[in-house]
């Protein structure tokens, strides 16, 4: 048993909305992926100056979902 402390949802969402032994259909975790991939876009439109491809601003997004979007933003590859 691995003994996760962070409760975690479908495909790894995190946060206050998330309990232990909650139960989500495909749509529900389907909407809650594109808000927070949404959200985090948003956040990094604001911290990345300059036009990047489409498959590095994916990339940087994945990243951004599974580190933090404030990671990614003082990284050296956002620098």
């Amino acid at each position: 048993m691995l003994g996760w402390k962070v409760p975690t949802a479908c495909v790894g969402e995190t946060g206050p909305h998330i309990q232990r032994g909650q139960m989500f259909t495909r749509e529900q975790c389907l909407t809650m992926l594109d808000a927070t991939l949404r959200r985090k876009a948003a956040e990094l439109d604001a911290c990345i100056s300059r036009p990047i491809p489409d498959h590095a601003a994916a990339a940087v997004l994945s990243l951004a979902y599974n580190a933090g979007t404030g990671a990614v933003c003082r990284s050296t590859l956002v620098r």
